[in-house]
């Protein structure tokens, strides 16, 4: 079991980061801009970040309170490969990257309903490459159908259409829809490309050269900003893109790590070589590949950097992104529990990890083995007790860390 616990986990982290490249030169332009200070309306901006200056920090600086769920996905349909995850008002959404199924839980990881993947007949889907979440609906996308299907509430069918161009992930607002064309040209020099009624009526953000077979499996995709907007990550950069709630791009904002990210032209070089000295050279380097989170959280933004052989940053900013905490590791003075990994994505104002439930029960076993004890409704001893005997089998747990209303500086 253990063995094909690490063997998913290494699926997923294939799922980042497999790819091929052609050889070309790269050139970057950078608009200069005061580091903090630029007004939240500038089309361009560009935030200064020094790695070095992260610290160890404790949760509670950050976090008022940490909570537990085991998604405890039915023996007829399990949940093997959990990877995006969207969440609503009382019920969370998980794509099963392995079987193509789509699981939907309520809030405490109780399960509700399968989308699954069954055929290719009308109302039907073959496999989800990405879905999200609109009013009460559900919109799943099948690239190998070339098609898109909308449920109601009650898993009812309302529509499918048709998707032209091979888009790994897409939203819609409306007779609106956003293309994230992930380095694919498909007729279009653009990764975003934005459609009204099958007409282009806006394109943003070049293919950069030598990235055209350079695709990016992302398990958050398209993550909402205030006041009902989007923003998105730019692929292999610290570049991210902000929508309004019609879809228009109102702004681009750069994080500039410095000599912490990988050049381009390295990036492009040493993969048309081998992805083997890629990889071996960004670890020498102790690089950064690209942003892991990006997304509003509570009232603040939340960025994550997973830097080779110095773990993952993690970076609190306000509306204007000045940076609030800046953190290399968070202790955990809340409960004391061990929270592995890097984290995997975000409701509202939590911050969500997973893990694997039984490394999960040996990580209790081993933190609090020998010593007392209180349990108390909801807290980590409560949950151990009242799921023991599902921890030990092949599941998943969810870690939410709740924000603080005010972090100060």
């Amino acid at each position: 079991m253990l063995l094909n616990i690490l063997k998913r986990t290494l699926t997923v982290f294939i799922r980042h980061l497999l790819f091929t490249l052609g050889f070309s030169l790269i050139t970057a332009c950078f608009i200069s801009c005061e580091n903090n200070n630029s007004e939240r309306n500038s089309s361009e901006l560009i935030v200064v970040i020094n790695l070095k200056d992260s610290k160890n920090n404790r949760l509670s600086e950050a976090f008022e309170s940490i909570s537990y769920s085991i998604l405890n996905a039915p023996d007829s349909s399990p949940l093997v490969e959990p990877y995006l995850m969207k969440f609503d008002n009382e019920s969370m959404y998980i794509q099963d990257f392995y079987t193509g199924h789509i699981h939907k839980f309520d809030k405490k990881g109780q399960p509700q309903f399968v989308y699954q993947a069954t055929g290719s007949g009308p109302g039907e889907f073959r496999q989800s490459d990405y879905f999200f979440l609109e009013d009460s609906t559900i919109t799943i996308l099948d690239r190998v159908l070339g098609k898109a299907v909308t449920y109601g509430p009650f898993q009812n069918l309302i529509y499918e259409e048709k998707i032209t161009k091979n888009i790994p992930m897409f939203e819609k607002r409306g007779n609106r829809m956003l293309y994230f064309m992930n380095n694919r040209r498909d007729g279009t020099e653009f990764n975003f490309l934005l459609y009204e009624n099958e007409q282009v009526i806006g394109e943003w953000e070049r293919i950069r050269p030598g990235f055209e077979k350079a695709q990016y499996g992302d398990n958050n995709g398209f993550n909402q900003d205030f006041d009902g907007g989007l923003v998105f990550p730019i692929p292999y950069s610290t570049e991210v893109l902000f929508f309004d709630n019609h879809l228009n791009r109102t702004q681009k904002v750069t994080f500039d790590i410095g000599d912490a990210l990988v050049d381009k032209t390295d990036f492009v070089r040493l993969n048309n070589m081998s992805r083997d000295d890629y990889q071996q050279f960004i670890r020498e380097k102790e690089l950064v590949e690209g942003i892991s989170l990006f997304s509003k959280l509570g009232p603040y933004y939340f960025l994550s950097l997973q830097q080779y052989y110095k773990g993952v940053h993690l970076i609190f900013m306000n509306k204007d992104f000045k940076v609030l905490i800046q953190s290399k590791s968070l202790e955990n003075d809340l409960d004391q529990m061990l929270i592995r990994g890097i984290p995997w994505t975000y409701d509202e104002d939590k911050l969500i990890f997973m893990i694997n439930s039984v490394y999960f029960y040996n990580d209790y076993i081993k933190t609090f083995s020998g010593k007392k004890v209180t349990v108390k409704p909801n807290n980590v001893h409560d949950f151990f007790e009242k799921n023991q005997n599902l921890l030990k089998e092949d599941r998943y747990v969810l870690i939410s860390l709740k924000i603080k209303s005010q972090i100060e500086k």
